[in-house]
């Protein structure tokens, strides 16, 4: 029998979690409102939410819209505590939250009198989760092992004589952890429309195809080694026949280097959804009123996956050398040398794979915005309903809010916008993602035929981390070190009308 006691641990590297979660017309909208907002837009802003916007196209109008990438990590402890066994051990791990920069939107409109027609490319939205671990604990050990010596050991042990004794054996054991990969949802979506505008009244009608992907690859592996172990046995030992004396018998425990858990997975599954697009714009002066309706095509995430896995289903066997034992049963006395060798850990493996294909039914998507424009007061809202069936569907849930700010030859605002990603596997049943919810504040400017647009906002996930310094739910101990600036990021855009 062995008793195992742990004494003190010491754990290098660290494990990084990261969420990715990337909703571009939440980004845009403080660029300009017509990203969320439909009664805002005007050319190709807006037009893919709302292609009645195209109905206010005049010549060749173009614009780009960009942003910064900002990564935020709490970098925090939790700790284990094994009781009895153990001092408590300390494991460091970073949970962060990432938006990845890059090019939002590019869209391009043509105005032919009253008609207007326009393609864009939008970033879309992308969700999902990273991972890095390299970590290695290594735990200062003690552990007896109770064996008892026989004629079997030695012949010169009597038949019947039992010689029990402990075995203290002392060391470092190391477990080393090394993990890697992502999973991530991608929705980039293209467009194609056309608008005509009759005096205050616009309207439109737009095709959305919108590549979809679900892509993950992560592998990971745990290995356990224990360094060799020396010792020697000094005691005297009680029997049914009088003492035995262990005199400096020698103990030695060989290294042990082994895998103890490892498993991955990859899986790779892409689908195109069609969304056909309908909207009417009415732009006076004073209010600005917008509604749309979209309505997305039956279709498939088609694609296949790989799961492989193996763990330990039952302890090494331990195996004695006691070839180098000696015995004398005149003096009673036992010396020489014991060897103690572990097995390899026995492994149970598992793999699994199948070619498969999800079957997401149509959604109905109301869209509606307001803008109010009263000289020093100006506000604007958008928003929308998904009508989903009864079956496997996706839905969103968007909106978008701002107030503008009287400052001369500027058109500056601060605003709230935010949207969620959801599946409903059945009629009763919702499944949020993470929401992806920024306050912010944007400027633009007219210079010429080209429009400058600025922007700054804070993604409120990441602002709820900056804003932690101290966390106790974990392990009781462990601190939050952030940078509360790291949740501020930026965009810029550049549009023309020619």
């Amino acid at each position: 029998m062995i008793y195992f006691l742990f004494l003190f641990s010491q754990v290098q590297g660290a494990t990084a979690v990261t969420i990715v979660n990337n909703a571009s017309g939440v980004n845009l909208y403080f660029l300009d409102e017509g990203f969320l907002d439909v009664a805002r837009g005007s050319g190709i802003k807006g037009a893919s939410i709302n292609p009645a916007a195209l109905g206010k196209s005049s010549g060749l109008c173009f614009y780009m819209g960009m942003g910064g990438t900002r990564r935020n990590y709490v970098n925090t402890s939790f700790t284990i505590d094994p009781g009895e066994f153990s001092d408590s051990i300390v494991i460091p791990f970073s949970l962060g939250y990432e938006e990845t920069g890059g090019l939002d939107y590019f869209g391009v409109a043509k105005g032919f009198g009253p008609v207007g027609i326009g393609v864009a490319y939008q970033r879309g939205f992308e969700l999902g989760v990273k991972m890095n671990s390299n970590q290695r604990i290594t735990q200062y050990f003690h552990y007896v092992y109770q064996r008892s010596f026989t004629s079997q050991d030695d012949p010169n042990i009597p038949e019947g004589d039992t010689i029990n004794v402990s075995i203290p054996l002392e060391g470092f054991a190391t477990v080393s952890g090394n993990g890697l990969g992502s999973v991530i949802y991608r929705e980039l979506p293209f467009f194609i429309g056309a608008g005509l505008g009759v005096g205050p009244f616009n309207m439109g009608i737009g095709l959305k195809v919108m590549k979809t992907s679900l892509h993950g690859d992560l592998r990971f592996t745990f290995m356990g080694s224990i360094d060799s172990v020396w010792t020697y046995i000094d005691t005297t030992v009680e029997t049914s026949d009088g003492p035995w004396t262990v005199d400096s018998v020698q103990i030695f425990a060989q290294t042990v280097n082994d895998t103890l858990f490892f498993g991955g997975v990859d899986g790779n599954y892409h689908g195109t959804r069609l969304g056909f697009e309908a909207g009417v714009l009415l732009d006076l002066r004073f209010l600005k009123i917008g509604l749309a309706y979209e309505r997305t095509n039956q279709f498939m995430l088609r694609g296949a996956y790989a799961l492989f896995y193996a763990f330990p289903n039952d302890v090494p066997e331990f195996e004695i050398d006691t070839s180098g034992l000696n015995a004398d049963s005149t003096i009673r006395r036992v010396w020489g040398r014991v060897g103690l060798y572990a097995g390899q850990w026995p492994m149970n493996r598992e793999d699994e794979g199948e070619r498969t294909a999800f079957t997401f039914y149509p959604v109905n998507r109301f869209r509606g915005g307001l803008y109010i424009n009263l000289l020093m007061f100006r506000f604007s809202a958008g928003a929308n309903y998904d009508m989903l069936p009864g079956d496997l569907s996706f839905g969103e849930f968007y909106f978008g809010g701002s107030v503008g700010l009287p400052i001369p030859y500027l058109d500056t605002r601060i605003g709230l916008a935010g949207k969620i990603l959801y599946l409903r596997p059945t009629p009763d049943q919702y499944i949020p993602t993470q929401p992806n919810l920024a306050i912010g504040l944007s400027s633009g400017a007219n210079i010429g035929h080209f429009t400058i647009d600025f922007a700054l906002r804070m993604n409120l996930t990441q602002g709820i981390l900056s804003a932690v310094s101290e966390i106790q739910d974990i392990a009781e101990e462990g601190d939050f070190h952030v940078d509360p600036l790291s949740a501020i990021n930026f965009g810029i855009g550049i549009g023309a009308k020619l």
